[in-house]
């Protein structure tokens, strides 16, 4: 039995339409759980175009209340 993988992104603009959602969405064992942006209006937008679960304005409080396998970020959001 394939083990199927929860996801966040965290930061929805360019990047993580052209790239992260697009494979993940590709990617049979992966599961889109939630969208994180700064931006209310992008991270509801990502979220009910490729079917997250989720959506939030606070990584913080989505780390508190989802339960992830896996997190993908932009390069801003590093060291």
């Amino acid at each position: 039995m394939s083990r199927t993988f929860r996801l966040a992104v965290i930061g929805c603009g360019s990047i993580a339409e052209i790239a992260h959602f697009p494979s993940i969405k590709r990617t049979p064992q992966a599961e889109l759980t939630a969208c994180c942006d700064t931006d209310a209006g992008r991270a509801r937008s990502a979220a009910d175009r490729w079917g997250a679960k989720a959506w939030y304005t606070d990584h913080r409080e989505m780390f508190r209340t989802c339960e992830l396998d896996i997190r993908a970020d932009d390069e801003k959001r590093r060291g």
